[in-house]
């Protein structure tokens, strides 16, 4: 998910009267201020000066009940400043605090550019009233307060138009429901609720304008009781990992589906040879904004519209080999943030579900070992790339949460320094499986791992993979790669030797199922190795 930062002052200063409206279909989804350190007002005064009477204290915690609501709006939001984008927003977890006196505080007020701090309402009736402005977070950057105002459109040269604080309106009001929801009442056309600059009233890139906060009532679906649990694992054309399932002639449980909430259930229902998966079960609540659903799909670009008609995910089941496989190859897993559309935490593809007694096993050599010195003038250092598989050497699939490797250069141990690599905290041997900082240490999918190596003139690399699964340690041989001068003398000579298929999690595949997709392996007369991916036709 895309994360939005606040524009500083200054850059909106500049940018913002030659701003032009367009609309984009959802274009990005759920945008928010990174979590920038908050100060009370009398924690700078140098910007208090500025503001004078604008800057209030900045409510971090809310004294009172709290309740989770859904919001659904639209506005506008500044992109790579210079667009406006408007969008609607739908479903986004809102907290909502009821406090004495009538005091009401709303968490993350606009849809886009989440603060994590509130603002505070008072409840006169079925009336919500909010005052402004209100400070929301302080922009260590542009050093200064950030306030939540009424925005309006003000005309500039050529047509165009920004927005800019109304000064006029003090407050705005919320209508309450009979079923408990509340809905703002209408503030003037084109005109919003947003965030501006305390020192001088500049628009800060965020606009709403229209809200509804609906209660939420969704409940994660309750563990198997009195059935035995089970182990399994799932696989997908591009991952693999462990999942526990309990089942019996008429409920099916799977838990860990979902790897961001390892601990929840989806529940099923067996009849005869398949097992259904009802659509829209809840899954829990992420980095405290978005509400996750299990949802079915056959379309994967963000915002398209999910079929109202795929409402179940079908297996087929193999009793006797007690496996579960997709009726419908083409079908997906959204781990999704709507009900209606494609917004995905993650999703799975063609997963495959296979009773497993055990994860534990040594892990399978890793394979295909490339240096690649065409990154080194760029960025100074050269490519070393390899596949790691995920499974065992018996080919059992191992859970890549204890799967490591370990890269060798000229026969000695690589420690990934942190005063090299970029965005590493701490000094690390043993590299996580998943881990990626997206520069010089990188996990590229289906297998394929990348390290930065920084020494020039190696003669040797190597990698080994290290699992580390309950108590025990098990490894890998080490694969070595030794270096020689580039380049092929005689073009020609080279014929093709033999020609290998792999799965995704690296097993060899004899006869490859049509549509499988695989890793193929050439090996050339000179010893040279290529590798690439294919869909068997």
């Amino acid at each position: 998910m895309k994360h939005f930062y606040l524009l500083t002052a200054a850059l909106m200063v500049s940018i913002a009267g030659n701003a032009q409206l367009s609309q984009t279909e959802n274009s990005v989804r759920h945008g928010y201020i990174s979590h920038m350190p908050v100060k009370t007002a009398n924690e700078a005064e140098k910007v208090i000066s500025r503001a004078h009477d604008n800057v209030t204290e900045i409510i971090t915690e809310a004294p009172g009940t709290a309740k989770s609501y859904l919001r659904s709006s639209t506005g506008i939001f500044l992109q790579w400043g210079t667009n406006l984008v408007e969008y609607t927003e739908e479903g986004t977890a809102v907290e909502v605090v009821f406090g004495d006196d009538n005091d009401i505080y709303l968490k993350n007020i606009m849809s886009y550019g989440a603060t994590g701090t509130y603002v505070k309402g008072t409840i006169d009736g079925d009336k919500i009233t909010v005052t402004l402005p209100q400070t929301v977070i302080y922009d260590e950057f542009a050093e200064d307060y950030v306030n939540l105002v009424m925005l309006e459109p003000k005309d500039v040269e050529g047509g165009q138009f920004t927005y800019g604080v109304n000064t006029e309106s003090t407050s705005y009001t919320y209508t309450i429901k009979e079923d408990g929801s509340f809905e703002m009442d209408n503030i003037g056309w084109m005109n919003g609720i947003g965030y501006a600059f305390a020192s001088n009233d500049t628009w800060a890139g965020y606009l709403d304008f229209n809200q509804t906060f609906i209660p939420f009532d969704n409940e994660l679906v309750e563990g198997p009781e009195g059935m035995p649990l089970q182990s399994w694992a799932c696989t997908t054309p591009t991952s693999a990992f462990p999942v526990v399932v309990a089942m019996d002639d008429s409920d099916f449980y799977v838990q860990g589906l979902c790897t961001y909430f390892p601990e929840s259930w989806i529940r099923g229902r067996v009849e005869d040879d398949k097992v259904y998966i009802p659509n829209g079960q809840y899954l829990g609540l992420y980095d405290g904004i978005y509400h996750i659903y299990a949802m079915f799909g056959r379309t994967l670009p963000q915002g398209q519209e999910l079929d109202p008609e795929d409402t179940e995910f079908v297996f087929n089941f193999d009793a006797d080999h007690k496996s579960l496989t997709p009726t419908d190859e083409e079908m997906l897993i959204f781990f999704n943030t709507s009900w209606n559309r494609v917004y995905y935490l993650d999703y799975l593809e063609c997963p495959v579900l296979t009773s497993q007694e055990s994860y534990a096993g040594v892990p399978a050599d890793p394979y295909d070992l490339v240096y690649d010195e065409s990154n080194r003038p760029y960025y100074g250092y050269s490519a070393f790339r390899f596949y790691i598989p995920v499974v065992s050497t018996e080919g059992s699939v191992l859970d890549i949460d204890a799967l490591y490797y370990n890269v060798f250069v000229d026969g000695e141990l690589l420690e990934i320094d942190k005063d090299i690599y970029i965005d590493i905290e701490e000094n690390m041997i043993d590299i996580p499986y998943k881990f990626t900082n997206y520069f010089d240490v990188w996990d590229r999918g289906y297998g394929l791992h990348q390290v930065g190596i920084y020494p020039a003139n190696v003669q040797k690399l190597g990698v080994q993979s290290v699992y580390k699964y309950g108590d025990e340690v098990t490894k890998s041989k080490l694969i070595e790669l030794t270096l020689q001068s580039s380049g092929i003398d005689n073009v020609e000579a080279v014929r093709t030797a033999t020609t290998e298929m792999y799965d995704v999690m690296g097993r060899r595949v004899e006869n490859p199922a049509e549509g499988s997709i695989l890793i193929r392996r050439t090996v050339y007369s000179d010893g040279t190795v290529k590798t690439d991916k294919v869909i068997r036709k």
